[in-house]
């Protein structure tokens, strides 16, 4: 990494030079990484936290965006009748926070091929 960072500062080029950094004996995988994570949370919980960590990877946006219907918006959509019910007012106004979030989106873009 230091000799990367003294042949950026030395030789300064027009397009930026990717560096990959990796330990070649001793790599985690997505799927090792994640589980050890998961683990980890499950050993020291947040306080805080309302739901129990978990984490599927999915190869497809679309089959993701399937999943989260089921896991968040069908919950999501619950919950705000259950409060309507109660009387007490939906926490639909999330979505005001949320569409502060476009300008940024295009910072997040990657060319998934």
């Amino acid at each position: 990494m230091d000799t990367s960072a003294e042949s950026v500062g030395r030789y300064p080029n027009e397009s930026i030079p990717i560096y990959n950094y990796v330990s070649g004996s001793n790599t985690f995988t997505f799927q090792e990484n994640t589980d050890e994570l998961i683990k980890i949370i499950h050993e020291v919980p947040s306080a805080q936290a309302i739901w129990i960590p978990w984490a599927i990877p999915f190869r497809s946006v679309f089959w993701y965006r399937v999943f989260a219907i089921f896991v968040h918006v069908i919950p999501g959509a619950l919950l705000d009748i259950a409060f309507a019910i109660k009387g007490n007012p939906p926490m639909s106004g999330i979505q005001e926070a949320v569409g502060r979030l476009p300008p940024f989106k295009k910072l997040n873009k990657c060319n998934h091929r």
